[in-house]
């Protein structure tokens, strides 16, 4: 194996800057996995900690969940 050289590590540190998704599209993205599979997420970062809660403790409103909403207040 071969030493990194600064180079590499500078082309690799440009690719992963290139890589930020705004809090919105992440948030798009975690809606597609179920609520344990969150902890995963959030271990990773201060964000996804902070993304994931936010899914967690959410509710989504739809005309089927509508004639429900009495029950929770």
């Amino acid at each position: 194996m071969t030493a990194r050289t600064t180079e590499e590590e500078e082309e690799e540190e440009e690719a992963c800057s290139n890589l930020y998704l705004p809090a919105e599209i992440w948030e798009c993205i975690f809606k597609f996995f179920d609520n344990p599979t969150f902890k995963s997420f959030s271990i990773v970062s201060k964000q996804f900690l902070s993304l994931t809660n936010r899914l967690r403790y959410s509710v989504t409103i739809t005309d089927q969940t509508i004639p429900f909403l009495s029950r929770l207040f």
